[in-house]
């Protein structure tokens, strides 16, 4: 017949996980940092720390998808290619072509997963026909500096 051991309660008690080990939430625009042990030996216990915007430490970056920003000048891809030209012309004189650029790489990656809509090709029909047109200096030396080396 095996022996049964009994436990005392102490043990029992030990065994139990202290108040302080529960996760609370952090106040807004904090982050909780997790516990961890320095070289020295000294224990670091888990505490509440400024949020840095850090990759993994915090939501995903939001960006408005709508064409606002060249909206105002008249850019819509329900539009035909000539207007939104015009459109991308006249941005170019307040913005600058490279903020404009910018502005139609970002909504293009944001539809980049559904290539053969007619949106993306829009978009990277436009942004061909801007990079050829402000930019094609700036790639050709790119280009003749990478076949030099």
């Amino acid at each position: 017949m095996p022996k049964v051991v009994k436990r005392s309660r102490k043990s029992a008690r030990s065994v139990r996980k202290s108040k302080s080990s529960k996760k609370t939430k952090c106040p807004k625009g904090m982050i909780r940092r997790s516990a961890y042990t320095k070289k020295s030996g000294v224990r670091v216990k888990s505490a509440c720390v400024p949020d840095k915007g850090r990759p993994g430490k915090g939501g995903p970056v939001k960006v408005s998808l709508d064409e606002k920003h060249l909206g105002k000048y008249g850019y819509s891809l329900k539009k035909s290619s000539s207007a939104r030209m015009r459109a991308i012309q006249k941005a170019i004189k307040v913005k600058g072509a490279r903020k404009v650029l910018s502005r139609l790489v970002l909504l293009r990656t944001y539809r980049k997963y559904n290539k053969k809509s007619a949106e993306y090709k829009k978009l990277d029909k436009d942004i061909l026909h801007l990079r050829e047109k402000y930019f094609a200096k700036r790639l050709k030396k790119a280009a003749s500096k990478s076949r030099k080396h």
